[in-house]
Parts: structure tokens; sequence; C-alpha cells
């Protein structure tokens, strides 16, 4: 039975463009789910997709507070604990829960000892929460796998509407074997494209640099990285900045709390050798692990079969310990989390020697065959997961940056540069494009 159309209340805070996406999505998940039929898949999937300044996570926002008025059985996810971070405000202002796409399909990181791999796989002891209205932010990072289990959910009603909010110039998933269904037309959705710049990003420099990166990703010309270079230090403003010295970029992060800023490299060698040099600046010489100090997991972290902390989370060292592994002859930390979690770590003076005896193992084990090779993989996990691998939070990777949000971000360009002859001019061009995008107030850009 049809109704007297009206055009919510709380869209008036939208732009044109935003509020006729609005309308048309609230209208079809409305009918979809109060249809008592079979509705397509169409009608059911729903991709809201937009470069940096578009006002995606405030048109979400805005949806989720009209869509609370049809059901309240929603959920926001996001395949990283950095973007999760992000979300988890969003979602407390709505009273809706906000988990990683992971932890709501029950997904694990599972060792295989036949292969020597770490797979992800669906723990279905118990079954899965249903929900009306899924939203998945930072959807470029969806791969093939993800997506068929969402799929799974769709077709067995567990989720009945599911909405993908991301920017197709971002990073892709990280396995070159992989696609991204969302964004390559292999399903069928509903799309909706943002491209007007809202009102408050219209005189952000930042917003406008990566809006140029962005046409050369859409149209894939891509130009010499001496004009991206040009075109950076054309930029230079109040918010971006140039150091063509070393000793001036890292006087320039001195001047800022390191809380509020980020050290975006590709390498993780980068990223360990700025991490060093950044602890050095802000703790001076202290132990590897000090109370206070924040540090990322790189892995998940499991205990039997529960998960303690995700891949990329981020903790608080409450306090810590300074232990021997007479063993394995290193030494470790024995660390408790302010969330009264505890993990151990080996310190950072022995980590090139515990590497080592993992990379050795690791060699065996794929000369190995049978019962010896399972052995050997066995031994490889077995000792690799005694131990958390963590690093600290100075610097990091642009690609687990990729969802968060700093109000400094600092960048070394000529790193990128340097991976010219290894990386694609693409996946180039998205490092910077999400590199720079991470920063809300200023970005401080290394080229010499």
């Amino acid at each position: 039975m049809e109704t007297n159309k009206t055009i919510p209340a709380g869209l008036s805070s939208l732009n044109n463009s935003q509020g006729i996406i609005a309308e048309d999505l609230l209208s079809k998940v409305e009918k979809s789910l109060k249809s008592n039929v079979e509705v397509g898949m169409e009608n059911r999937v729903f991709s809201i997709r937009g470069s940096a300044g578009c006002g995606k996570s405030f048109l979400t926002a805005v949806l989720i507070g009209e869509l609370k008025n049809i059901t309240s059985k929603m959920m926001l996810t996001c395949p990283t604990h950095r973007s999760l971070a992000v979300a988890v405000k969003m979602a407390e202002e709505h009273k809706i829960e906000a988990r990683t796409i992971h932890s709501y399909l029950k997904c694990k990181v599972t060792e295989n000892y036949s292969t020597g791999t770490l797979e992800l796989v669906q723990s279905l002891d118990k079954p899965i929460e249903p929900v009306d209205i899924l939203f998945i932010d930072e959807s470029s990072l969806v791969n093939s796998a993800l997506f068929e289990m969402i799929q799974t959910q769709l077709f067995n009603n567990t989720i009945k509407v599911v909405v993908f909010v991301g920017d197709n110039n971002q990073l892709l998933p990280i396995s070159k074997d992989d696609v991204n269904p969302i964004y390559t037309e292999a399903i069928p959705l509903t799309e909706y494209t943002l491209t007007e710049i809202v009102r408050q990003a219209k005189d952000n420099k930042i917003i406008q640099l990566v809006t140029k990166i962005r046409e050369y990703i859409t149209s894939q010309e891509y130009p010499a990285f001496s004009t991206m270079e040009a075109l950076i230090k054309e930029s230079v403003c109040e918010d971006i900045e140039v150091c063509t010295k070393i000793d001036d970029f890292y006087k320039k992060y001195q001047e800022v709390d390191y809380k509020d800023s980020i050290i975006a490299c590709h390498k993780n060698a980068s990223v360990a050798s700025y991490n060093k040099q950044a602890r050095k600046f802000n703790l001076g010489k202290v132990p590897s692990v000090v109370p206070l100090e924040a540090l990322v997991f790189n892995e998940s972290h499991l205990e039997g079969d529960e998960q303690i902390h995700t891949n990329n989370e981020i903790i608080v060292v409450k306090s810590c310990e300074q232990c021997y592994d007479e063993i394995n002859d290193i030494d470790y930390w024995k660390v408790v989390t302010v969330k009264d979690t505890m993990f151990r770590c080996v310190d950072q003076a022995c980590l090139v020697e515990f590497n080592e005896k993992l990379s050795d193992i690791a060699k065996d084990a794929k000369k190995a065959v049978g019962v010896t090779k399972t052995a050997l993989w066995q031994r490889y996990f077995e000792l690799k997961s005694s131990f958390q691998s963590v690093s600290y939070t100075y610097a990091g990777t642009i690609t687990r940056l990729q969802g968060g949000s700093y109000p400094y971000v600092f960048i070394d360009f000529n790193e990128l540069v340097s991976m010219a002859n290894f990386l694609s001019k693409d996946d180039l061009y998205r490092l910077l494009y999400v590199g720079l995008s991470r920063a809300s107030k200023k970005v401080i850009v290394f080229i010499k």
C-alpha cells in the first residue's frame, strides 16, 4: 500500500546530492524491509562511494539516524580495527553497536600446519546475530572471501540489507590475486556516487590536493612523480608543508603532540626506523616497553579459540615486567594492558635473533615432507604465537592507516618514489592519496 511521501526532517542538513541519495536509499530500504515478498539483491545491497571531502561519514550518520525510525536492528562494521575506532564514535552517538566485520561474521585466523599459512575461517558454533541493516565502512578493503561470507548471510536472511560505504580510489584488498566485488560490477547492487565536495571541505587545501590525485587514479593517466612532486610543492600553504631536509622533518614532528600525529610510510623497515627515532624524541632512553605507552598489534592475539586482541588494534600498557625465556634464550616482556589483558612480546634487542629462529624453522618446513613438514610448521606457529608481534604507534604503513584520521600526518615522499620499480603507478598514487587524506589539520611532506 502506497503512503504519502514526506521528506524526513533529518535530511535538511544534507546538501542536494546527499539528499537525493538519502531519499532514494531510505525509500528502497523501507520497502525492502516491509515487503512480504522476496526482493532482488539490487534492493538489498547498496554502495555509497565518494572521495575524501564528499561527506560519506556525515551522510552515513544521517542515514542511521533516519533508519532508526524503521528498525533498531542495525550494526556498523569496518574491515580493520583502525577504522573501527572512528566508527565507534558514530555508533555511540546513535546507540547502535559497532564491530569489525570479522568479529560480526565470527571469523578468526587459523594456523594451517600442512601449508604453513594463516587462513581466515568462520567459527559458526553459535549463530550470527540477525540484523535488518548492516553498514560496512571502508568497503574498498572488503575482499572476495569476506564478501562471500556476507552474501551467504544475505541469502539466508540473517542480514536483510547491507550498505557498503567507501572510496574506490583508496587501497584495494592487499592480495594481488584478490578483487573487490563491490567496485568491479561483479554483483547486483544499487550504487550511489558522491561527487560534490561538502561546504566545510571546499577551502581545505589538503582536500583540494587529494582531489587532483583522485582524478589521476580515476582516469588511469598518471604523470611522472616529478610532476607530482611539483604539484605538492605548489600546494604549500598553512595546511600543507614541505621539508627538503630530514632534520627539518624531524623538527616539525617534535613541534606537535605525538598523540595527535602519525608518520606514514610504505615499507615496514621505514616504519621501524621512524618509530625508533620518534620514540627517542618523545621518551628518551627507556626500555623497549614502558607503562602508559601505546602499542599496536601486527597480528591477532589468540588464546585457544578466544581472540583477545585483533590485528591493528591499539592498546595502552598498564604494567610490564622483563623476563627471560631459557628454552629459546631470549628476553621478553610480560605486559598487562589497561583493559587487564595480558600478553608476551620479545624485547627489541632480541627481535632480530627471534625472527631468524622463526625463519630457520620455516625454511626447514618448506623443504620437508609428510609428518616432518607438519611437525615443523606446528613448532613454527607455537613459537610464533608464544610471543605477540607488536609495534610502536608513532609511525605506520599507509595500508594499515587506511580508515584512520590524525590531526597531523607526516609523509616520506622519497620512500614512495624509491618503490617506483616495485609498485605500479596505480598502487603508488593510491598510497599517496590515502596517506595525504588521513590528515584532518595539516600534512608535512618530506621531499629531498
